[in-house]
């Protein structure tokens, strides 16, 4: 059995492999796919520092206003934003499943893909990040695109390969 999402999905993937490891004892899943997901409710410096002005991206998916309004809609005023139960980048990550990061350099959350993809892979060896020249936050969805399509068969083959084999 697998887990996965993107954006806020897969940061709400991440959360539940957490609790149910923390709170429960369980670790019931074998693996994650997780799409440019939102990690760190601190903002990490891509997500802070994205301007679809300046960057020369043109019109984005997903702007750092976008991304702070959905913080402050999500969490109370006095949340402390590092709490692992929030923000997963500041999470003991030990006993996670492989998992699969995938995430387009256009992305305001790029850098939540690169920092928990690397302190994911200091704990499980089997992790993969895929980056996307050009991708734009869940281009995936793009499905006629190149980009996607060849996002969604790395997807599918890393799924695969972790397929119970009968």
């Amino acid at each position: 059995m697998s887990i996965g999402g993107e954006s806020a999905g897969a940061h709400l993937s991440v959360v539940t492999l957490l609790r149910l490891r923390d709170k429960h004892g369980l670790s019931p899943f074998k693996a994650a796919v997780l799409i440019a997901g939102a990690y760190d409710f601190t903002m990490t410096p891509s997500t802070a520092n994205y301007n679809a002005e300046t960057s020369g991206y043109g019109a984005p998916v997903l702007t750092t206003r976008d991304i702070a309004n959905f913080a402050d809609s999500f969490l109370p005023e006095d949340t402390n934003r590092r709490d692992p139960d929030i923000s997963p980048m500041f999470a003991d990550l030990s006993g996670m499943p492989p998992a699969h990061f995938c995430v387009g350099t256009r992305d305001a959350l790029l850098d939540d893909s690169l920092f928990l993809s690397q302190r994911w892979a200091q704990v499980q060896a089997d992790t993969e990040l895929e980056l996307f020249a050009g991708g734009c936050h869940v281009f995936q969805y793009f499905e006629t695109l190149t980009l996607a399509k060849e996002s969604l068969a790395s997807l599918k083959a890393f799924l695969n390969r972790l397929a119970p084999k009968t």
